[in-house]
This record gives structure tokens, sequence and C-alpha cells, in this order.
């Protein structure tokens, strides 16, 4: 599964009538990543919105499998995982003519890094699937990774022997802190431990939330558990409500957010279907889609 950024100023107007165009930088798998692929590197797609094509328009990047973006608006900068057995992050500076150019590269602390997460203007969040740590990796003004990292490691194992030997991060997702405006739990599905691991960070200050930064303990807080044999794999968040995709049992599992206290609880899954992979949040429909990559079919879930 490799992921796609959509650049938001980025779009090209057939006729003055007609909608734009809107470019994607879509993620590959090449032939030196881990596993291996036949992407070049982070790739240029045109989507039109009114008919659902996408047209290809070349490399915007070459470099080893890019398998997860994650988009930075100003300066307007894209993060790539490297994903392979020493895993890497790469940062872009995008051009106005949907070019990019390296910023810089960094370890991320683990191998096969799979996922990356925009935290804001300070620091991104990479999970390594290989050993499951989840790195938040700072960068600086001008977008590029910075030092020092801090690297988030993990115990346990789950049910499925072959699948779940330890730890292994697959995403994070971002959900509120009920106390301060400045706080935010960060969640991490980790499919070997079939938990959710809570960590707490800050965000910078800027118009709306000003004082001394809140004195927080940016280690592990709490798990919250699923099933055995779950396998979570990536969340959608809406409202007090975070969607796990298990991709091991192939359900989607409702976890009761506490903003209060930075728990959670589960309601209870959706019935079995293929092999899960991504859920997406649609919050004006009250309800989350889920994509199958077996099946290569679609899920909606409606909330609660």
């Amino acid at each position: 599964m490799v992921w796609t950024t959509i650049l938001p100023e980025a779009t090209e107007t057939r006729h003055p009538v007609d909608t734009p165009r809107r470019l994607l930088l879509v993620g590959t798998y090449t032939p030196d990543s881990d596993p291996p692929g036949k992407g070049e590197g982070i790739q240029r797609v045109w989507f039109d919105p009114e008919t659902g094509e996408l047209t290809p328009d070349g490399v915007a990047a070459r470099t080893t499998g890019p398998s997860f973006l994650a988009f930075r608006p100003d300066p307007p900068t894209v993060y790539a995982v490297n994903e392979r057995a020493e895993g890497a992050l790469t940062a872009f500076r995008v051009h106005g003519d949907a070019t990019l150019t390296e910023l810089g590269s960094v370890p991320t602390g683990g191998g096969s890094p799979c996922h990356v997460r925009y935290l804001g203007p300070e620091r991104v969040a990479v999970a390594n699937y290989a050993n499951g740590v989840v790195t938040l990796q700072p960068t600086g003004e001008d977008g590029a990774p910075t030092e020092p990292r801090r690297e988030l490691a993990h115990r346990g194992r789950g049910p499925v022997t072959d699948r779940q030997d330890g730890p292994h991060a697959h995403s994070t997702a971002v959900v509120l802190d009920a106390h301060d405006p400045r706080l935010r739990y960060l969640l991490a599905a980790d499919l070997g431990t079939d938990e959710l691991r809570v960590y707490h960070y800050a965000t910078p200050l800027n118009e709306e939330n000003q004082g001394p930064a809140p004195d927080i303990d940016e280690g592990l807080l709490g798990t919250v558990r699923l099933p055995s044999g779950t396998g979570p794999r990536h969340m959608a968040v809406n409202g007090r409500h975070v969607y796990v995709t298990g991709e091991l049992d192939s359900r989607v599992h409702v976890v009761r957010w506490n903003p209060r206290n930075g728990t959670g609880s589960t309601w209870g899954p959706s019935p079995p279907w293929a092999t899960p992979c991504r859920t997406t949040s649609r919050p004006r429909s009250r309800s989350t889609a889920s994509r199958s990559r077996a099946a290569r079919s679609r899920t909606a879930t409606p909330s609660r």
C-alpha cells in the first residue's frame, strides 16, 4: 500500500468554466526498496474530480521506496519515508511548477518505515514497522529534518506468530486533549501487539496558544487494547471516536476516546471483510470508509 498527498495550490484549468484538475504526488515502491516494486520514486499524477480520471505526469523525485507521504503547507514541503531495511526520512521543497528539490535525509531509527505524519511546523512522526519504533523527528523553519530525534520503542507480541513476533508500528493518528489547547495525544497503531500506544506532545506557540509550554512527559502514557489477533494497521479520527482497521482479523474496530484522561475503550468491531488496509473519516456523512487490498473494495461504517 502506497499513499498519496494532494498539493492544495497546484491546479490546472482546461477551460474557464471547467473544474480544475488537482495535482497528486503518489508514493511508490522502487526496485531498491523493501519490499521491492517497479516504481521510480514520487510520481506526479493529475486528478479530475469530475470524472475521476488519473493522468500520469512523470517523476517528481527519484528516491528509494517513498511508500508514504505527508505535506507541510508552510513552507511547502513533502516528507517521504524511504521504506527499506535501514529506514530513512527525506524532505523535499515543493516548487510552483510541481517539481521537488531534496532538502535532506535522516535515519528513522528503525527498519521499514511505512508511515509519516505532519505534527506541525516543528516535527513529524514516523512509524517504523520492522522494530516497532515510533520516531519524533524535529524539523527546521525551512522544513528540513534536524536533530535530535526521539525514538519511542515498545515491547510485546500477539497470537499470530508469523506476523506478530514483536512490535510493528504501522501508523499514527492525532486526538485532542480536553485540558489544554496546546496539547495533543499521538496514537500509534501497533500491528504486532494489538494495541494503540498513547503518547503526549505539545504544539508550538501561536496567536491562539500563548504562555509557557506545558510540562508533560512525551513517553508512553498507556495503551488501548484491541481484541487478540486484530493487527491494527490504520486509524481515522471522527470526534471522540477512533476507527481502526484490523489487517489480521479483517474488521474495523471502534474506539471511544476520552480526551480528559487520554484513554480509550473499544465498542466492538464491524463484520469481517477481505483485508482492510486504510480507513478514512467522513465527518459530514457521519461515516468512515475503509479500503480492502485483497478484494479491491470499499466499505462504509456508520458513526455512532
